[in-house]
């Protein structure tokens, strides 16, 4: 069989496909970050999400995922190479404490050559969510062991959060925190004392939270946070998408 010579042409090309483009460094561990971003970002073909994973054993201590410093910013380059990003994210609320925000987002920066306000952690999402909601005091909760979970509170006080109830599952694998289950997250939120709180936080970006957060809100009366919520809304609104996304709490429908 004769293989017919190719005919060439040629076509213009679009700069961008879609009006945003978001980067994400997931943990290679994580079971539920990229289905949780899936999910709210279904509501708009506006936005693509392009993700890289990064090397982590799903060892929940302070120590392992302190390791992961030396690897984001070549994570960060690898995602979309020589395109541009109008943000990127990295997927970690735990590890973003454990380095230090500001230190993940410099080789995130580093990494991919964004521009110094379009890098962001789950940590500078939640600060910059608990400040538009107007929120005075904090319960907390994460499926991390004591130690790790103590180490977050510790460092959303250092960033001016008054936590005023800590609660935690003692997980010390990451894939675990995605076995638990929405419905889980909500009865758990109810049954707990916030003392006084008039904000419920939801820390780990591989806790289903973000599908719990409606539920949650209407169990407990408070405003209620996750991370994964709290970081696609602080890349989106820094990108200066004000898109409004319905189901997963009064921060991505309304603010």
């Amino acid at each position: 069989m004769t293989i017919p010579t190719a005919n060439l042409v040629s076509v213009p090309l679009a700069h961008k496909t879609v009006a945003w483009r978001i980067g994400l460094v997931v943990l290679s561990s994580d079971p539920t970050i990229e289905h949780s971003f899936q999910r709210m970002l279904a509501q708009t073909s506006d936005i693509a999400l392009h993700c890289n994973r990064i090397a982590f054993d799903g060892e929940i201590s302070v120590s392992s995922l302190s390791t992961m410093m030396d690897r984001i910013e070549a994570v960060a380059a690898e995602i979309m190479p020589g395109q541009e990003l109008d943000a990127i994210l990295y997927g970690c609320t735990s590890a973003s404490a454990a380095i230090g925000d500001d230190k993940v987002r410099a080789s995130l920066i580093k990494g991919k050559a964004v521009a110094s306000g379009s890098a962001h952690t789950p940590v500078s999402g939640l600060v910059a969510a608990l400040e538009v909601m107007k929120s005075k005091k904090i319960s907390l909760i994460t499926p991390y062991p004591v130690d790790v979970t103590e180490m977050v509170a510790q460092y959303l006080g250092s960033m001016g959060v008054n936590v005023v109830a800590l609660t935690c599952l003692g997980l010390k694998q990451d894939w675990q925190n995605g076995q638990i289950s929405a419905d889980q997250i909500v009865d758990l939120a109810r049954s707990i004392d916030h003392k006084g709180a008039d904000t419920l936080v939801l820390s780990c970006t591989a806790l289903r939270g973000a599908e719990a957060i409606d539920e949650a809100e209407i169990a407990t009366g408070m405003k209620v946070i996750s991370s994964n919520q709290a970081l696609l809304w602080h890349g989106l609104r820094k990108a200066g998408c004000d898109i409004r996304l319905n189901g997963f709490g009064e921060l991505l429908r309304t603010h």
